[in-house]
């Protein structure tokens, strides 16, 4: 039997969830047990989310950042109702991880050329008469 609330698998006879403490009556056992099937469906996207990680700090930033990210947080929500297996948690917090760290990355390189390329363009501007009488 799953709890309604959270998903967690109920020992037969147990009045409350061990998880989220929802009490069980006999009348919800028969919705529960119907919803068993939507819960023993399982996704393991641990290993595509940490794709999206390493390619967010090698590539793509926050193209491929941002939906691992998005994809993590989901599958921890998950895994934290009892929806998933806690087993591909730590593949999915590194994921999450070089996701956050490849987009922040990326878009401070972004930043930091912006400047650079003003910072260029305000000496050629300045300096660049000056080179150009001396020629």
């Amino acid at each position: 039997m799953y709890c309604s609330q959270c998903g967690r698998q109920i020992d037969p006879g147990s009045r409350f969830c061990s998880r989220c403490g929802r009490e069980l009556s006999p009348e919800l056992s028969a919705n529960v047990n119907a919803q068993a099937a939507v819960f023993s469906f399982v996704r393991d996207r641990g290993s595509a989310i940490l794709t999206l990680g390493i390619l967010a700090i090698l590539l793509f930033g926050p193209f491929t950042g941002v939906p691992g990210w998005l994809m993590a947080n989901q599958d921890l929500r998950d895994m934290r109702s009892g929806i998933l297996p806690d087993s591909a948690m730590g593949t999915v917090r590194t994921g999450r991880t070089l996701s956050i760290v490849g987009t922040f990355c990326s878009l401070l390189s972004l930043f930091l050329l912006f400047l650079a390329s003003v910072i260029v363009f305000s000496f050629v501007m300045v300096f660049g008469e000056m080179f150009s009488a001396v020629l």
